[in-house]
């Protein structure tokens, strides 16, 4: 007995597990695709994902992208979460340098322009690279340093000179005063000027004839014969000063600016007073010693 073959092979077929599991997952994705989506604007919208239930970003440059895994530059994906962008290339500051929109390999690298350099081997002089041996940049010129000086900007002929301002000069024969050069070596300057300390004395700026001499204000003096006080000259050496004025403290006393006829007194205010006769009560004066004081 034969029987429909087609009977018999439906009730003969039994389905294998990879085929049910199969089936399975397929009802299970079906069951999970939305077609929803929520606008949050006009270039960007939030996608639900299908199997972890998480939003991914979409936007008018790169579309819809897993932030997670991707990073857009400039309309462009690249593999990643987090890189930096140059321009359309996505980097690790690690492995790459982004000079001005272009992306050279090598990390710890210099810029010049849109080029990346090694600074332990080339300078960067208005743009353009050059080796440093020999070669070296004075504003947008590119000098030979054992021939030219460059002082601030400015080329000079010669080499190792030292610069006073824009200007170079050789220490041996001049001197460089505040930015002006002066003839003659190991000068002192006064303001811009030179002076030879032995037969000059400068005060603020001013020259004055006499060697070691003493400064009062603008003007020199000889301490063997004068003092100085507050910029005023007193006739008189090693005096004591009392404001501007000088004195003997064996013959005055100085009370807060003023003078006081008499050696060691006291002070009451601006007077002098012998306790043994009188008493200073906040600032008054009162007869009698060793009074005690009730205000004043």
């Amino acid at each position: 007995m034969h029987g429909n073959p087609l009977l018999l092979s439906k009730m003969q077929y039994k389905p294998s597990f990879a085929w049910i599991l199969t089936v399975l997952i397929f009802s299970f994705v079906n069951d999970k695709i939305i077609a929803a989506e929520l606008r949050k604007n006009d270039d960007q919208t939030l996608v639900l994902n299908l199997f972890e239930g998480q939003p991914t970003r979409r936007n008018g440059v790169c579309g819809t992208y897993d932030a997670s895994i991707y990073t857009c530059c400039n309309g462009a994906l690249t593999l990643g979460r987090g890189k930096l962008c140059c321009g359309t290339t996505a980097y690790s500051s690690s492995v790459g340098t982004c000079c001005n929109g272009v992306f050279t390999l090598g990390h710890n690298q210099s810029c010049c322009g849109t080029t990346a350099y090694n600074s332990s081997m080339y300078s960067c002089c208005n743009g353009v690279l050059i080796l440093q041996k020999g070669l070296s940049c004075c504003g947008t010129t590119i000098y030979n340093s054992s021939m030219y000086t460059c002082c601030n900007s400015v080329l000079s002929s010669g080499s190792a000179l030292e610069c006073c301002g824009t200007e170079a000069y050789n220490s041996l024969y001049s001197t460089c005063c505040n930015g002006k050069v002066s003839s003659g070596s190991k000068q002192q300057c006064c303001g811009t000027e030179t002076y030879d300390p032995s037969s000059y004395t400068c005060c603020h700026g001013k020259l004055n004839r006499g060697a070691k001499q003493q400064c009062c204000g603008m003007e020199i003096y000889d301490p063997s014969y004068y003092t100085c006080c507050d910029g005023t000259l007193n006739n008189g050496q090693k005096l004591q000063c009392c404001g501007k004025e000088g004195y003997d403290p064996y013959y005055t006393t100085c009370c807060n600016g003023t003078l006081n006829n008499g050696q060691k007194l006291h002070c009451c205010g601006k007077e002098g007073y012998d306790p043994y006769y009188t008493t200073c009560c906040d600032g008054t004066l009162n007869n009698g010693q060793k009074l005690q004081c009730c205000g004043k």
